[in-house]
């Protein structure tokens, strides 16, 4: 089953993991980032993984279950909220912003057309839209929420040492295990439980 383009199991699973937190304003500021923004149906990246409609939503889910898994043998101290709110959040950047979508779709070139093939790469980046890395773009868009939903200092770094853990501080990974949590289940997702 299918809703809008979005496979239901899918949505329960994602409308499910959003049950799990329970801090003032996540709702809101997830239904402001669904309503708002392109988050239920971008693509995860413009040529890799999770490069169709609604692979942000996809890998966002993947991430947050395979991370729930993985803290509870290595980090049974991290909360379940804070995995939610951190996988859930740390890609909505790829969404663009309230005006228009990062990713946008290419047309096949006129060889790709004379044998059939579809674009590749799928999607180009929107060069109408100020450029920042997708990790920038989430703080931004949170931040951006009219009802105002508080992050901690540690889903901050979290979020946007998602990609490179080593910029800046050689040592985030010992001092943040929610951030280190959240780029493994990031790589084993993308690796091994995300179809191409």
């Amino acid at each position: 089953l299918s809703f809008g383009g979005i496979n239901m199991e899918l949505m329960e699973k994602y409308g499910w993991l959003k049950d799990q937190v329970k801090r003032e304003g996540f709702a809101e500021l997830m239904t402001w980032l669904e309503t708002n923004t392109e988050y239920l149906k971008s693509p995860a990246s413009y040529k890799y993984y999770g490069s169709h409609e609604g692979g942000l939503l996809e890998h966002s889910v993947s991430v947050a279950a395979t991370m729930l898994r993985i803290k509870k043998v290595l980090a049974p101290e991290v909360s379940d909220e804070e995995c939610v709110i951190v996988s859930l959040l740390s890609g909505c950047g790829r969404a663009g912003n309230t005006q228009m979508a990062l990713y946008t779709e290419n047309e096949p070139t006129t060889k790709q057309k004379q044998f059939g093939y579809k674009a590749n790469p799928p999607y180009g980046v929107n060069d109408s839209i100020t450029y920042m890395n997708p990790e920038m773009r989430s703080i931004y868009l949170i931040q951006s929420c009219p009802v105002r939903f508080q992050l901690s200092e540690e889903e901050i770094s979290a979020i946007f040492m998602c990609e490179d853990p080593w910029q800046g501080q050689q040592s985030a990974y010992r001092k943040n295990k929610l951030m280190t949590l959240l780029q493994m289940a990031n790589y084993y997702s993308i690796l091994y439980l995300e179809e191409e």
